[in-house]
């Protein structure tokens, strides 16, 4: 291993402490701060619905088609709910897997 040098790889922060922070106090759903395969999230128009159902409903159940991005709404959503909210709850129940 002769003239072999290792470099500490730099952590790659793509957003600011004060992005972050005003992220944290909105109450409302920030999917410009999410990030999907290193882009922003952007979300259907379906996908925005799904959201202001999560939001505007204690309980919500979606039915839909197959590969339309249920899930990753649903997860993206929790995600915010749980960073934004102290002792937010949420399950999500499937009738498989």
């Amino acid at each position: 291993m002769q003239g072999l040098e290792l470099r500490k790889q730099e952590k790659v922060r793509p957003f600011s402490d004060e992005q972050l922070l005003s992220w944290k106090d909105s109450n409302i759903f920030c999917k410009d701060m999410l990030l999907w395969n290193g882009e922003p999230l952007v979300l259907q128009d379906y996908q925005q619905e799904m959201v202001g159902l999560f939001e505007n409903n204690r309980y919500s159940l979606v039915k839909g088609a197959r590969q339309i991005g249920k899930d990753m709404t649903a997860s993206a959503y929790i995600l915010w709910k749980c960073t934004t909210q102290p002792n937010y709850f949420s399950i999500i129940v499937s009738p498989s897997q």
